[in-house]
This record gives C-alpha cells, structure tokens and sequence, in this order.
C-alpha cells in the first residue's frame, strides 16, 4: 500500500538548517495551503489578522503573538488580511542542537499532548525585540560561511530562551539535566520510529533504562507515562489522516502497524469515545471548506 498523502515538506537549500522568510515571500504562500513538514516553524504576527489552523484547533492571530508550528503538525493560515510578520523554519536537528532550546522542547510537548496550539502572546515592546532579532537573523542567514552560522545560532538560543519565558505552563516540570536528555531521546526515537514500533519495550531496548527510569521521566515532563506518550502519538496520526486526508480507514490501519482493520478500530473508540468513521464524518465538512477555499486562491 502506499503512505497515505498529506502533502509533506523538508527543509531546501544551502542554509544552516535555517531559513528566515518576510510574509510577502513563496514560502508563506505554501502555508496558505493545507501542509505539514518535518522541520520547526515559529511564525511572528507584527499586524493584521487572520486564522491559522493547527492541527484540531484553529486560533485567530493578532500582533504580538508567536505562533510554534512542530514537525509533523498539520497546518494553514487561513482569512489573511493586511498581515505582517515573519516565519522561521527551523531544522529539527538545528532545534535540538542546544541545551537551551532543549529546555523549551518539553514545554511545547505539553501543548501537543492536549490538542493545543502553542501560541504566545506578547507585549509590543517584548515583541519587537524578538523582531528585531529575527531581522539580525535574516541578515546573517544570507552569509553562509562557519562563523557566520555560529551567530546564527547563537541569536536563534537567545529567541527561543525570550520564548521559554513568556510559556506560562501550569506545573511546568522543573529543569534536571540527565533526565530532560532521557525524556529528549525517547521523544525523539517515538517520532521516528512510532509507525514501526508499537511497544514500549521496543523504546526501552533502543535507550537502555529500565521501564521504571523513564516511567519517572516521562511523568515529570509530560504527566503522563511512556505507553500513553506513545498512544497519544499513533492517535494523533490517526486523526490527522483521518481529518486532513482522503485515506481509507484501512490503509491506515496498515499504515500505523495495526494488526488489522479491528484492532484499529478499538484502539480508537477506546482512546476516542468515537468510530473512526464517526471521528471522520465530524469533520467532512470541513475538509469540503479547506477544499473550496484552496480553489478559490487558486483562481484568485
């Protein structure tokens, strides 16, 4: 069979596993398009306004605010109007590079558990301080040799950290450094293998703790333990392709390594309270609206 479609895009170019783009450029003409990627995006609102649709939940956007887009979420600006702002799209391998930003990385996860959009909101002078770093990093984006990339870098910790601190979240997990690269690692091995392995003893065996170390682990940073980390990932997956994609609940089924087409759908009612017919059929008509409104900025 082959992978169910959800148009999926990666990082192009000969950037530093960065790149910095102004609203007017292509590249946020693709995310008037519904889409995901495998790479970071922080949007920044300066004006105007609009929706942006983050995976279940749709937000509208004002100025001030800071919007996290994480790999693999599906999104889409939508109603734009008189908007200005800038977007960084942010390699996932750049994202982890730093203890600083790792930091942040738990923090953004809580939102993803609960189906909700990582959206911050600042004060005009907070916020133009992050724009004008965003603007020094766009400077330095054009200029490609070592040292250049090393500032780079340096002005994407200095951004996340200001970020770090506006997150305002309810008994947020304290900062214990071997334990936060545990909780890194298996979040990390989780996204690249959870369509193969379906076992926690499979992530246990890959990281080499004890099932007891990262139920610890995993319950300091996300409140919930590795098995239901993991659950909540296949299920959100499931509800992406059945949401945002025309893929038969089979196929999905085999997609998601599930033994059969039964097995999938108790696994979802039991996560759900739904069918995945019924889970689908809720959001019928709005694909048809994302469809026809994609047509129309296509003639448009």
């Amino acid at each position: 069979m082959n992978e169910p479609a959800i148009k999926t895009e990666s990082l192009k170019g000969n950037h530093p596993g960065i790149y910095i783009g102004h609203f007017d450029d292509v590249v946020f003409a693709n995310s008037l398009q519904l889409h995901r990627h495998d790479y970071w995006e922080i949007f920044l609102f300066k004006q105007g306004k609009g929706r942006h649709l983050i995976d279940f939940e749709e937000a509208e956007f004002h100025e001030g605010s800071v919007h996290f887009v994480l790999p693999h979420h599906v999104h889409q600006l939508k109603n734009i109007s008189q908007a200005e702002g800038m977007v960084l799209m942010v390699s996932d391998e750049l994202f982890h590079a730093s203890n600083e930003n790792k930091e942040l990385i738990p923090e953004l996860c809580r939102y993803q558990l609960f189906h909700k959009a990582p959206i911050l909101h600042f004060s005009m002078k907070e916020f133009n301080d992050l724009w004008d770093i965003v603007e020094r990093m766009q400077k330095e984006s054009h200029n490609l040799i070592a040292e250049e990339a090393v500032v780079l870098k340096n002005y994407l910790n200095i951004l996340l950290c200001k970020c770090r601190k506006n997150i305002a979240v309810s008994g947020a997990a304290p900062v214990i450094r071997p334990e936060l690269e545990l909780f890194i690692s298996f979040r990390h091995l989780v996204e690249k293998y959870f369509k193969q392995y379906t076992k926690i003893q499979d992530y246990l065996r890959l990281l080499g703790v004890s099932e007891k170390k990262l139920f610890l682990v995993c319950s300091l940073y996300t409140g919930t333990s590795p098995s239901d980390y993991l659950h909540k990932r296949i299920l959100a997956e499931a509800k992406r392709l059945l949401r945002f994609s025309p893929t038969c609940q089979k196929e999905i089924a085999y997609t998601l390594n599930f033994t059969d087409l039964p097995h999938f759908i108790k696994f979802f009612k039991q996560k759900t309270g739904l069918l995945p017919k019924e889970f689908a059929s809720g959001f019928l008509t709005a694909r048809e609206r994302l469809k026809n409104e994609a047509l129309t900025l296509t003639v448009n």
